[in-house]
This record gives structure tokens, C-alpha cells and sequence, in this order.
């Protein structure tokens, strides 16, 4: 007995019984698919270039191909496994079956103001429609003018405004040059643009001292990315996107500039704290930044190159107050008039925004690290980086 039970499972972890069930399994996945209101066929064809004979074969299309290429499958429809981070060689059957479906693809999605955990949470029922929440947004949802997330503003509607962006008429598709302005603005230049987003909650704080937004984009805007950058412009008009070429423009006139280039909890307060210290006159100012156990990370470097107070607890910053520091911290900067006017943004906007405030610290520049208001904190985990609560409930937009 033991022997054929034994065999039995040897039978079922060969290889031909695990692609014969991956296979099953993606059947399943793009008949899914296909059937979904979620689906937007005739939007993937216009991505993709090709015409298709049904939506099943539109849907296979997407899984084996279009979802690899970045492009979106509907306006709300964003894989939460990025499909493009598919190693080579991997079949694309075992990938949607081991990896993907495990998340509860396509009840679940990546677009970054769709939270469908916290819509079926403000509207019970909607869990229970036919394709979860995200279904019952796209069938009834959006024409209530209900929020799809917490950093959903309210107002617009994400399916017309996907299908906007995506078609190239949306406010991603925009040419001109932004502009942040003449006042205090900040730059955002994080790997991701979905990272961008959960950092908008305090830029945008009225707290903060910020007047406007820039989110860097330095490569060509595709499908998936169009959807983000839409998301990023829809949350609020202060934010614009900035391509990586048009940054000089962009900063010209600014009084002062936040350059944050990390996915970072920040604080409203101790960015204006921080905003304060450059209208005392110093040139560049960077927080105490924070693992997610609250020692410090990064508190500046002292002048013989050692990092200040790394790994100590929060205490010892607290209790070092604001210090003049010999360089500056990587991942979030205020840059005063002199850091600004000294700044020839590169390709690398990131790096060469931290260079230029740490040569003027050299030139005998003044900098200080604030240690009194702990301005960000390390996001140590996904949870960790979820948007604030404080700007999620604000009056920017209603629970309706």
C-alpha cells in the first residue's frame, strides 16, 4: 500500500503532471479573464497593434505576451505580479498558475488608487458580485461616483479615465513642459511611479509648505505606466508629471526644492520643519531617516565620512537635536537657492541631485540634519508603505 501511495505522489511531481496542470490552470485563468467586465478587449487591441477573433484568444494574447510587454488588459486590469519580472525560459502557464493566481488575479489588481479590500469593506455586498469588488465598481460603482481606494479623489471616473490614458488623450499623454513653479515644490524620483503615490499624502498636506508636486519620468510611457501616471495626476492638480529632460525647466524660479528619492513615510510637519531650517539660511538640510524599528538609518555624515548616529535608537537623535553635518542623506534633501542654483540635473535626476547638494556642502556650503522632527522613515515592509490614513480620509475626497 505504501509503495503505491508512494508512487502515486512521484506520479503527481513529474514534470509532465506539473505543465499538464499549469496548462489546466491558465485554461481556466483566460476563460476567466474573458468573460470579465474587467476585460477590455478592444482597448488591448489598440495597445497591442493586432486584431483578435474572440476575447478568449485577446485574453491568451495578454497572459503570454501583452502582460510581459507592460500593457494593460483594462483600465482598472494590472496584474499584482509584475508578469514583465517573468525570468526567461519560465513557461508562461507555470508562471500565471504558481505565481499570479495565488494572489486571486482578477479579483485583485495593481492599479495604484484601486484598493479592492477597502472598497468591499465602505460598501458591503460588493465583495460578493460576480468578480469581486472591482466588477461591481465597473458595473455600478463608478456611475454612483463612489471611491475605488483611499487615495481614489473622488470625482472621476477610473474606467473612462484608463481608457483615456491609455488611449493617449489623457493628461499622461501631455507634451508640454511642467513648470513647479515659483514657490517650495518637490521633486519625486523613486524607481517605480506606483511608488510615487503613497508619498502624495504629505507633499500634498497643506502641513507640509509645499505649494506643488513633480513626479520624475524618465522613459516612455507604456500601458501599465500610462494608467500610473494618470493616477498620479488625477489625485490632485499640484502634481504634474516631469520628464527627466525637462527638469531644469521644471525647477527654474523654485525658492526651494524637497527631492525625495526613496519610497519614504514623511511626515508633513517635519517637512515644513526641514523647509524652515533652508529659510534660515542653510544650504542643504536632510531628516534623521528611520528603519521601521525606529533606529536611525541615516542621519546625514559626520565630517570624517562616518554616518551619524547609524543604527542608534530614535532617542539619541531626539536628544542630538540639529547638527551641521559634512554630507548629506541620499534619500530625502532640501535644497536651499545656492544647492539649487548649483544643480545641472543629469539623466540620473537622483543621483544628481544628492551630488550637487553634497558639493556645496564642500564648497563650505551649510547643512544641517534635523533631528528633532524625524521627517521620513524607512518604509522596512509593503505594510509598511501604505499610504497615510490621515491624507486618505481627508477632505480631498468623501467617502461617496
Amino acid at each position: 500500500m505504501s509503495d503505491r501511495l508512494t508512487l502515486k505522489r512521484r506520479s503527481l511531481q513529474s514534470a509532465h503532471v506539473r505543465r499538464a496542470r499549469a496548462a489546466r490552470e491558465l485554461g481556466r485563468l483566460v476563460r476567466t479573464l474573458s468573460r470579465s467586465v474587467l476585460f477590455d478587449q478592444a482597448l488591448y487591441e489598440e495597445q497591442r497593434g493586432r486584431r483578435f477573433r474572440s476575447a478568449a484568444s485577446a485574453a491568451y494574447d495578454w497572459v503570454v505576451t501583452g502582460s510581459r510587454l507592460g500593457l494593460a488588459a483594462g483600465p482598472l486590469l494590472i496584474a499584482p505580479v509584475p508578469a514583465r519580472d517573468r525570468a526567461p525560459g519560465v513557461a508562461a502557464a507555470a508562471w500565471w498558475s504558481s505565481t499570479v493566481r495565488a494572489t486571486g488575479f482578477p479579483r485583485t489588481t495593481a492599479h495604484p488608487l484601486a484598493d479592492p479590500g477597502w472598497y468591499a469593506a465602505q460598501h458591503p455586498g460588493s465583495g460578493d458580485w460576480r468578480g469581486g469588488p472591482l466588477a461591481h465598481y465597473t458595473e455600478r460603482g463608478r456611475f454612483e461616483g463612489l471611491r475605488l481606494g483611499p487615495l481614489d479623489p473622488g470625482g472621476r471616473d477610473l474606467v473612462e479615465l484608463g481608457r483615456e490614458a491609455l488611449r493617449g488623450r489623457g493628461p499622461a499623454a501631455a507634451e508640454d513642459a511642467a513648470s513647479l513653479g515659483s514657490e517650495v515644490a518637490a521633486l519625486v524620483s523613486v524607481a517605480g511611479i506606483g511608488e510615487a503615490l503613497p508619498l502624495l499624502g504629505a507633499l500634498l498636506d497643506d502641513a507640509s509648505g509645499i505649494a506643488r508636486t513633480g513626479v520624475v519620468v524618465d522613459h516612455d510611457l507604456h500601458g501599465e505606466d500610462l494608467l500610473a501616471v494618470a493616477s498620479l495626476t488625477a489625485v490632485d492638480d499640484r502634481v504634474v508629471v516631469v520628464r527627466g529632460r525637462d527638469v531644469p525647466a521644471a525647477i527654474d524660479g523654485c525658492t526651494a526644492l524637497v527631492v525625495v528619492t526613496a519610497p519614504l513615510h514623511i511626515d508633513p510637519s517635519g517637512l515644513a520643519a526641514l523647509l524652515s531650517d533652508v529659510r534660515a539660511g542653510a544650504d542643504v538640510v536632510t531628516p534623521v531617516l528611520l528603519e521601521s524599528d525606529d533606529t536611525v538609518r541615516d542621519a546625514g555624515t559626520a565630517a570624517d565620512g562616518e554616518r551619524r548616529l547609524a543604527g542608534r535608537p530614535w532617542s539619541d537623535a531626539r536628544r542630538a537635536g540639529t547638527v551641521a553635518v559634512h554630507g548629506v542623506s541620499g534619500l530625502l534633501v532640501v535644497l536651499g537657492p545656492r544647492a539649487l542654483a548649483a544643480w545641472v540635473p543629469s539623466a540620473d535626476v537622483r543621483d544628481s541631485a544628492v551630488s550637487a547638494a553634497a558639493a556645496v556642502v564642500a564648497d563650505g556650503g551649510s547643512a544641517t540634519v534635523d533631528g528633532s522632527v524625524a521627517a521620513g522613515a524607512v518604509a522596512g515592509t509593503a505594510e509598511a508603505a501604505r499610504p497615510r490614513p490621515a491624507y486618505a480620509d481627508s477632505a480631498r475626497g468623501s467617502n461617496a
